[in-house]
């Protein structure tokens, strides 16, 4: 996840510039950042013996070579979480981040430049996002760079560094010698090449929390506040996402909707709790020869309104869908991959991204975990998922950006609504 802030030198208004949809990723942001290539050693969490078995062989052969440091990582005290072995083969450097456990980090050759600065040092990204271990540079993972967003991103960098400036510490790390980066402690490392490096990532074996709110440890509130946060939001976050999605489901099935078939038997299913698999590739099914239908041949007289159905459709589905259930994955990414024909008229396109950018921020979170779940069964759904994301963007043609970028920022919403209702109403102020 190094993507979020580039080194110092990065000139954000030139990658703008080459883009002409006027967007900017994380990915492109991060293009210019050569990150070393490194291979996790995993361990059990236990004991200070590195476990192997499910990594490469060659990886394997190393274990025997590997033992923790005793004097800095007594097996009494501390429970290792991973081993890592970095290689840079070029001069690299990562980005600003911290990391959720005590690092120990041993330079084997070459030398890694450690620029390190205290918990409260940088505003981190907000706690729901994938990248909450890095700088608030971006919204989400994807924004449309207007010049007020550009205006705001230039003012955060210049804010973190000018932060990094006034209170980091720099550290050369040289073959032979070992760097201690505690937890929650933003830092950026540049390494030489050919630099070649081990670290041991741990925690310790018993937390008070009276110990760690001495005034000793004042400045490391800002992360501690943060990780329990995170880690709460982590623990409750889906039972508390399914009541959001219920609701809107409830909301969406029994309110005005404009579809040109009836779903009220589908409805009555819902209402029952009872399982919905069949009705729902009924539905599937509808909604698929609604879309050859409206797609078969070119025009613009009903655009408006095959807007408002198509959207209207796609909602209703994806409230109905429970991501977590493989069936209903696997119709849905049936919808999206085979239902949905290949769009290649531009005004077919722009119903159709019109269609999506218009969706409730609850569909955009569902269908994001239909493709999360689904890639993670194995290899071959793995595929599919990935041809069912770039199907459904591909059919929004010249504002597959746009379409994109008014996705990525839907599920940040609907993720911060449900942050807000946990972290304010349930833990803080138990209003729940």
């Amino acid at each position: 996840q190094e993507t979020i802030l580039s080194s110092p030198d990065t000139d954000i208004s030139s990658l703008i510039k080459c883009n002409p949809n006027g967007s900017i990723s994380l990915e492109k942001l991060s293009s210019s950042i050569c990150a070393s290539k490194y291979w996790c050693i995993k361990t059990d969490g236990d004991q200070n013996t590195p476990n192997l078995a499910s990594s490469s062989p060659t990886l394997a052969a190393l274990a025997p070579s590997i033992r923790a440091p005793s004097l800095l990582l007594p097996p009494d005290m501390v429970n290792i979480r991973e081993v890592n072995l970095w290689y840079a083969p070029h001069k690299s450097c990562t980005n600003s981040h911290y990391d959720g456990n005590h690092n120990i980090l041993l330079v084997m050759k070459g030398t890694k430049t450690v620029e390190l600065s205290p918990p409260g040092a940088i505003r981190g990204s907000v706690i729901y996002s994938e990248h909450a271990n890095h700088p608030a540079v971006f919204p989400s993972p994807s924004v449309i760079c207007d010049d007020n967003t550009l205006r705001k991103i230039n003012n955060e960098l210049e804010r973190t560094r000018e932060c990094c400036n006034t209170s980091s510490i720099v550290v050369s790390v040289s073959e032979g010698e070992a760097l201690f980066i505690p937890e929650g402690w933003w830092h950026r490392v540049e390494s030489s090449a050919s630099c070649l490096a081990i670290n041991f990532w741990f925690d310790h074996s018993h937390y008070s929390v009276s110990a760690l709110t001495t005034p000793s440890n004042r400045h490391m509130l800002p992360f501690l506040a943060r990780e329990m946060a995170r880690r709460y939001l982590d623990e409750h976050f889906d039972s508390f996402a399914q009541k959001f999605l219920v609701k809107s489901a409830m909301d969406l099935i029994t309110g005005s909707h404009n579809l040109p078939f009836s779903i009220e038997e589908l409805v009555i299913t819902f209402k029952s709790n009872t399982d919905i698999s069949d009705d729902l590739k009924v539905l599937a099914k509808k909604i698929a020869n609604f879309a050859s239908q409206l797609f078969e041949k070119d025009g613009n007289d009903t655009q408006k309104e095959n807007i408002r159905h198509l959207t209207d459709m796609l909602d209703i589905f994806f409230a109905l869908v429970a991501f977590k259930n493989d069936t209903h994955r696997r119709i849905a990414v049936w919808l999206i991959r085979e239902g949905f024909p290949r769009l290649n008229y531009a005004s077919h396109q722009y119903t159709f991204a019109k269609a999506t950018q218009k969706l409730h921020i609850e569909s955009c979170f569902v269908l994001s975990q239909i493709w999360e779940h689904h890639a993670a069964i194995n290899e071959g759904t793995s595929k599919e998922s990935e041809e069912c994301h770039e199907r459904f963007f591909a059919n929004c043609g010249e504002r597959s950006t746009k379409a994109k970028c008014s996705f990525s920022s839907k599920v940040m919403e609907f993720k911060g609504n449900v942050a807000k209702y946990l972290l304010l109403d349930d833990l803080l102020l138990g209003t729940v």
